[in-house]
């Protein structure tokens, strides 16, 4: 790495266990390292909850640790959620900048198996790790049948490496954060409980903020999928490109303003209100001139984005698109016998 590059993510190694004894010595230890980082975990956490722009993240193995014990002791799981693809995107970042030996090297030390094979200088990762980190991606490039193979495992461009190893970050930062006790690590924390307490009742403020009527469209009446969106937008999932374009042009069609459609967006772990108003204009025809209409259930189906369940009417071969499912769901019932 050339000197005055972003130091980002490169002492970040495999996230195991949240060791409140190594935490403890963090927060009453008084060199200044450790005096910075615990800044740069308050200056974060903050600078989410006030919707500041935060400075570029530098990841390190006790960075996280620190930054963990607060989330959990703040016990808010969107705004937990949203760190979680701030680091997240540092990671995909720091994976892409390198090259393939450094690639394998990094993912390794996270604990992600990926190994550089040099017969044919390429990157190659195992079927079932590339189809269970690929499938919360939107994108036929990322679908297995668009893989190339070789002995058996998949042959990675650069690119998608990069989001496997983010989407496995982001999956091992939430599973020891919902492995944690609240309690626990507001002891651990008790010299920064008033902290905790003001982080705390600020984020209640402005979740208060974000509740969003869907006003007169039937929401009881959309399909699986558009329901399925909307709960995890509100609950801090970071929706895929595909089913937020789905969403936004179906919530469209049937004739939700462009205002009450970017209110839902507030809730989204990486929401720009710029971006989403641009998104959302351009989807609606706004600036574009074209209205676009939500994909067909065979699409979402493809992208992994389909939440039919056992839902009778999506179980329908001839029920082939989410705007027919709601139009049917609306269409009045005729009364037997008439």
């Amino acid at each position: 790495m050339n000197p005055g590059e972003p130091q980002e993510a490169v002492r970040f190694g495999k996230l195991e266990s949240t060791d409140p004894y190594r935490v403890s010595k963090i927060i009453s230890s008084q060199d200044s390292a450790s005096a910075e980082l615990r800044d740069r975990c308050i200056s974060l956490v903050s600078s989410v909850i006030t919707g500041d722009d935060s400075p570029r993240i530098s990841i390190s193995q006790d960075f996280v640790l620190l930054l963990l014990y607060i989330l959990r002791s703040i016990d808010e799981n969107l705004l937990s959620v949203r760190i979680a693809n701030m680091l997240r995107d540092t990671v995909q970042r720091s994976v892409a900048i390198g090259t393939p030996e450094d690639m394998e090297s990094y993912c390794s030390r996270m604990g992600l198996d990926m190994a550089f094979d040099p017969e044919i200088k390429e990157l190659l990762v195992s079927i079932p790790v590339f189809v269970k980190y690929c499938s919360r991606i939107s994108g036929f490039q990322y679908r297995l049948v668009s893989q190339v193979l070789y002995k058996g495992q998949v042959i990675l461009r650069q690119d998608t490496a990069s989001h496997i190893a983010r989407e496995f970050f982001a999956e091992q930062f939430m599973r020891l954060y919902q492995s944690m006790e609240t309690q626990a690590a507001r002891k651990v924390l008790t010299p920064y409980s008033e902290f905790i307490s003001t982080a705390k009742r600020e984020y209640a403020v402005l979740r208060s903020r974000s509740k969003v009527d869907l006003g007169n469209v039937e929401s009881a009446k959309f399909p699986p999928c558009i329901l399925e969106y909307i709960r995890q937008v509100r609950e801090g999932v970071n929706l895929p490109h595909m089913a937020r374009f789905t969403m936004v042009s179906f919530l469209h069609k049937i004739g939700m303003g462009n205002p009450e459609i970017m209110e839902i967006f507030k809730s989204a772990p990486d929401f720009n209100e710029k971006i989403t108003e641009y998104q959302v204009n351009h989807i609606t025809g706004e600036i574009s001139g074209t209205q676009y209409s939500p994909p067909k259930c065979a699409v979402l189906q493809s992208n992994h984005i389909c939440y039919k369940g056992n839902d009778p009417l999506c179980a329908q071969e001839w029920l082939k698109h989410p705007l027919r499912y709601y139009l049917i769901k609306k269409k009045p019932r005729q009364k037997s016998g008439n």
